[in-house]
């Protein structure tokens, strides 16, 4: 029954510790959802700045005396960058949140397996305890018949 009890108290530390892990993942893949927001906004802002850049460079107008041609070009080429910067961070953060996905899941799954192995040791508790009450009552009974035949022989 000593050993049932320390299960016990074993299986609702490790579901404590297994509760906070997800509570946890569960703030992580929120803050990963609004990092891959965030990242697509600036995207959508980069497009459209090199949208504009490119047509500025492009206009038939401004190619032939644009002084500002060679500056338009390089904010071009470092938006181009950000952009593919940006579009790295969108996967990577993608990847974290399928893994912080699958880690929840499991542990879930675990949490599950901890709860119904957690039902069975108080069923066997129960019937540890219940077991006991037998036998002191059926103790106690015969102690008492030993006590009623004492009596009557006397």
């Amino acid at each position: 029954m000593e050993t049932l009890n320390e299960d016990l108290k074993e299986n609702d530390g490790e579901l404590e510790l297994i509760q906070q892990v997800i509570k946890t993942l569960m703030h992580q893949k929120e803050d990963l959802k609004t990092q891959s927001e965030v990242l697509i906004s600036q995207q959508h802002e980069n497009q459209t700045t090199i949208q504009k850049i490119e047509k500025r460079i492009n206009h038939k107008i401004n190619q032939m005396m644009n002084p500002r041609k060679n500056k338009d070009e390089g904010k071009l080429e470092n938006l181009q960058k950000r952009e593919k910067e940006h579009q790295e961070l969108l996967e990577n953060t993608g990847k974290l949140m399928d893994s912080t996905e699958e880690m929840i899941n499991k542990m879930t799954e675990r949490r599950g397996r901890i709860l119904r192995d957690e039902e069975k040791i108080r069923k066997k508790l129960l019937k540890e305890a219940e077991r006991k009450r037998e036998e002191t009552q059926s103790s106690f009974e015969s102690e008492r018949e030993q006590e009623g035949t004492l009596k009557t022989s006397e």
